[in-house]
Order: structure tokens, then sequence, then C-alpha cells
């Protein structure tokens, strides 16, 4: 699959479900979004990783989108228990000190959706 074809195929995924997270997109294609040696970090808060597997494709696929046509949002508290203390952290981190999040010495996953772009909101560097 082309990066042109992969990119066609996850936007007309997250135009039809509004809401797409990465294991959703790992689940559909394993070869480009878990079995992959790249990560997407935050520019500015390095440690704060929104998702490792990817293959070159895959990034670059996301890499066409986000900020066009697919916006990355981070994902509600009832996206999942399993990442409630994870949300309780970043925010307790970021309502007492808004420079905290960018201190974390060890990686931190940040579950992350993929949403259109006219519906949602691009997620902000800082926040990440």
């Amino acid at each position: 699959m082309t990066t042109d074809e992969l990119a066609t195929a996850v936007l007309a995924m997250v135009r039809k479900r509004d809401h797409v997270s990465f294991a959703e997109l790992a689940r559909e294609w394993p070869a480009h979004f878990r079995d992959g040696p790249l990560e997407i970090r935050s520019s500015v808060a390095p440690n704060l990783v929104i998702w490792a597997g990817l293959s070159e494709t895959g990034a670059d696929a996301l890499e066409q989108m986000k900020n066009r046509t697919v916006a990355y949002e981070p994902a509600s508290l009832a996206a999942g228990l399993s990442h409630r203390r994870l949300h309780a952290q970043l925010s307790a981190s970021e309502g007492k000190n808004p420079q905290a999040l960018h201190s974390y010495r060890r990686p931190h996953w940040v579950p992350t959706v993929l949403r259109p772009i006219e519906r949602g909101r691009v997620l902000k560097e800082r926040a990440l």
C-alpha cells in the first residue's frame, strides 16, 4: 500500500467514524500502525508519546493528513478506564504547573484520537 492509498483509507475511516484511535488503526493496518519502528512524540514535550509502532508509510500518511484534513485530539476519560490514572496525572500536572508536562523524565503515553479537522479542534502542541 502506498502512502497516498493509506492516507486516503485512514481519512475515509476517520470521516466515517468521527473519532478513530491509533489502536483502531493498528487493528486495521498492523503493518503500518503496530509493527513498525517509528513513533510519534510531541515536539515540545519529547517524553509524551502519542503512538509507537509506525512504519515509514504510516508515519508519512499521518504527516500528509495532520493539520489539513485530520486533527489529533486527546482522548477523553471515557475512552477507557485503563487510562484514567494517566489522564488524572496529566490533568493535575497541567492544572498546577503548565510546564510539568514538559518535565517527564520517562516516556508517558498520551491517548489520542484522530478526528476530521472540520469537526475537531487541532491539538495544540503546548498541550502535548
